[in-house]
């Protein structure tokens, strides 16, 4: 792990009050030798970023802007048969990417026209001129691969700094067919005088881009980069053309192909020398049935394409050498999937920091990239743990925009409180501590339940049932998805 990734995450622990050890830091570098797993599976971290698709890779993420060149506008091209590729926001992923990749797959798009560029967004101020050389490499890759003309570009959040940046310059510009700005930095004109859609979100009802398409949408920041309508307007920019469905369309069960990446959060380096074991379990126990794959993870986290049952809940475990399981929990899956990201932890990390951790409670990290809010009213999301509800107006208010609960016992003191947030994560974006006790025990004796109820569509439920881990040697991922589809 490089000076910079290890200053990033120092700054990141002493916005939340928390002095991270230089040992610890160091750890996240890897490990020098290997160790054996566990029996249940054991995981760790390490680092690098790209996408299962065959993206291109990064290196940072967040803040700066440029302003449009102020060139003439092109004309807008069409048609379907370019290459997309999407950046990321702060302590974002290829993971917000997900769902619309499969919307573009459901309406035809070829998977290896889809692409995401990953970096560690912490040092964004440090690296944002590597970051933005990152791109144009992956932009010119993408253009030989495909043969196309232009790539059409997605920027969400401090994506659209990144972007704006790339585009700034005549001679890149001229690779992008159109770019699609989403709830991230305002232009008095298109960046690089591409032809661009600004997509906003709740707070900024007022922003726009100069001379370019806007449409408010009153969907949160995240929410507004994977939500199905706003890819029915990305989608009409892109290709003049209505999509046949704003839905992702589900394969037949036994075509489903997934790949990814292994990434630490949030630096979006690779796991490095990691091996991962994908299993089919049982929805109703969490226990594993059968056992799907085993891989060794190349150096920047890749892995895949692994043929899987759509109809199957799935466990990925990331078995690392310092002896820590990772272990992310997937529903059934829709259709094929090249953006699959299983995002760990690592020793002296956010996670290890901020989260207490002991042989006799359960942690869990609840991923959606979608908002939750819990003080809307009957319009209000849900989760529940063990049937105990644990996101309330404090924890969750529409105005904080969460998209990751963290729930552990906070003190370790085998009580739990759900009336007020953690106070170490207020200071952090997009995260939540929930102060909850689950008993655990080595090896599993009991279940836990984890129930997401969405303030959309009649609300849905999604549960997902899991053995009560330990927290000090695992480290349990949910991931809930932010559409609201089911097989």
């Amino acid at each position: 792990m490089t000076d910079t990734n290890t200053q990033s995450r120092r700054r990141l622990l002493e916005l939340a009050g928390v002095t991270a050890s230089v040992g610890g830091l160091a750890a996240l570098a890897g490990c020098a030798s290997d160790t054996s797993d566990d029996a249940e599976g054991d995981d760790g971290d390490d680092s690098s970023s790209d996408d299962g698709t065959g993206d291109g890779d990064g290196k940072n993420d967040d803040t700066e802007e440029s302003k449009s060149d102020g060139e003439d506008e092109k004309s807008k091209s069409d048609g379907p048969d370019r290459p997309v590729l999407f950046v990321h926001g702060g302590m974002g992923s290829a993971t917000q990417f997900e769902s619309q990749a499969m919307r573009f797959t459901s309406n035809g798009y070829p998977q290896e026209y889809l692409a995401a560029y990953e970096y560690d967004s912490l040092a964004f101020e440090e690296i944002q001129e590597d970051v933005i050389a990152g791109v144009h490499e992956r932009v010119d890759d993408l253009l030989a691969e495909t043969g196309a003309d232009g790539v059409d570009l997605l920027g969400h959040s401090l994506g659209t700094q990144v972007l704006q940046g790339y585009l700034a310059d005549p001679d890149r510009a001229e690779s992008a067919a159109n770019y699609v700005n989403i709830d991230g930095r305002e232009a008095d004109s298109p960046p690089g005088g591409v032809p661009t859609l600004a997509l906003w979100a709740l707070g900024n009802e007022d922003a726009e881009i100069g001379g370019a398409a806007n449409e408010f949408f009153e969907q949160g920041h995240v929410e507004v980069a994977t939500s199905e309508e706003a890819f029915g307007a990305i989608y009409e920019f892109l290709t003049d053309d209505a999509p046949k469905t704003t839905q992702i369309e589900p394969e037949p069960a036994d075509e489903v192909t997934l790949s990814g990446r292994a990434l630490v959060f949030p630096d979006n380096v690779g796991v490095e020398g990691a091996t991962l074991e994908v299993y089919a379990i049982n929805p109703k126990t969490g226990s594993r049935e059968e056992t799907v794959a085993t891989q060794t993870l190349k150096d920047d986290g890749r892995w895949g394409p692994l043929e899987v049952d759509g109809t199957d809940h799935h466990e990925f475990v990331v078995r690392e050498c310092n002896g820590v399981s990772n272990h992310v929990y997937r529903q059934p899956e829709l259709r094929s999937n090249g953006f699959v990201r299983l995002l760990v932890g690592e020793p002296g990390g956010l996670t290890d920091e901020l989260v207490d951790r002991g042989p006799d409670h359960t942690a869990l990290v609840i991923n959606r990239d979608k908002e939750w809010w819990a003080d809307q009213g009957d319009a209000s999301d849900e989760l529940l743990i063990n049937e105990t509800s644990v996101l309330t107006e404090a924890t969750a208010p529409l105005e904080d925009g969460i998209v990751t609960p963290m729930v552990f016992d906070a003190g370790e003191d085998g009580e739990t409180d759900v009336t007020q947030p953690v106070p170490a994560f207020q200071a952090l974006p997009f995260l939540t501590g929930i102060n909850t006790h689950i008993p655990a025990a080595d090896p599993p004796d009991d279940v836990v339940s984890i129930t997401g109820v969405s303030r959309d569509r009649g609300g849905l439920e999604r549960t997902v049932k899991v053995p009560n881990r330990p927290s000090d040697d695992h480290r349990m991922t949910v991931h809930l998805p932010d559409h609201e589809q089911t097989r």
